[in-house]
């Protein structure tokens, strides 16, 4: 039997002013939420949303209370506009920057199979302020599964599309996760095992692989400085694709802002020491 979702209230976040206040709780809730990472702090969605998405998007994040009116979960959404075949649609996606960002989530420590259910059912009776409801790069398990089911399946109007990135398993619907590497490679054809080992045969040829991290504000920027003369080598300069000063000066803002607890480290991959 599903769990009801009635006493669950969900409030819409429109203002940024509005979003800090909830700063604490966000916070909260998110160190609860089992392999929520960095990318999916307040510090971090705020500065990614001031510095990179608030000209062309518009917030639309979901505050999730319980009978008590206490915050217990969150959905950081916005809205945007995208053209399709000529045509502009209304996309509800999470607040999330492609390249920057790791994998965005929703925020649901507790009781989380009623707060999907809550949140689902919620856009749907919001229908008339979206077009696509773009949920990228999620890990489905049953509780996700069986909420998208429930409230979308059945509606002839709504098509649910799952999909598994070639290299990156992101989805596995049947289980609900990976369960090791090497069960995940022995689910893929011959070739794509193949094509793996070949990878991993050519890398171990290269040289000794290092590992390297950097931690705080000062090793930040000598690393983002090493980083963008390694870009000028690569075929990211001819394709215009470097690490631009907008895009450094948001890394030194987001590091000031979680220097205290830690939180931003940057890794190198080395391969002999370069």
């Amino acid at each position: 039997m599903r769990p009801s979702p009635n006493a669950i209230k969900i409030k819409v976040i429109r203002s940024p002013l509005q979003w800090r206040s909830f700063a604490r709780e966000w916070d909260e809730i998110w160190a609860a939420t089992p392999d929520a990472s960095v990318f999916n702090s307040f510090n971090f969605l705020y500065a990614c949303w001031c510095r990179f998405l608030k000209k062309s998007n518009s917030l639309y994040v979901l505050v999730l209370h319980d009978e008590h009116d206490r915050p217990i979960g969150f959905a950081p959404l916005m809205r945007q506009r995208r053209w399709t075949s000529g045509f502009p649609l209304r996309y509800i996606v999470f607040i999330f920057r492609l390249g920057l960002c790791d994998r965005p989530q929703f925020l649901m420590p507790m009781r989380r199979a009623e707060q999907l259910d809550a949140v689902f059912r919620f856009l749907k009776r919001h229908r008339s302020a979206w077009d696509v409801l773009d949920l990228t790069e999620q890990i489905i398990d049953r509780a996700y599964a069986d909420a998208l089911s429930e409230v979308f399946r059945s509606d002839a109007a709504y098509h649910i599309q799952h999909y598994e990135l070639p290299d990156q398993p992101y989805l596995d619907i049947e289980t609900g996760g990976i369960a090791g590497w090497e069960r995940y490679l022995s689910a893929r054809s011959r070739n794509h095992r193949k094509k793996w080992r070949y990878k991993n045969n050519r890398l171990r040829g290269i040289g000794e692989i290092t590992l390297t991290r950097h931690v705080g504000p000062a090793e930040l920027h000598s690393a983002l400085q090493e980083y963008r003369a390694l870009e000028t080598r690569s075929w990211k300069r001819n394709q215009e694709a470097e690490l631009d000063d907008h895009t450094v000066l948001f890394y030194q803002e987001l590091s000031e802002r979680l220097t205290p607890s830690g939180a931003v480290h940057v890794l190198f991959l080395r391969c002999n020491a370069t």
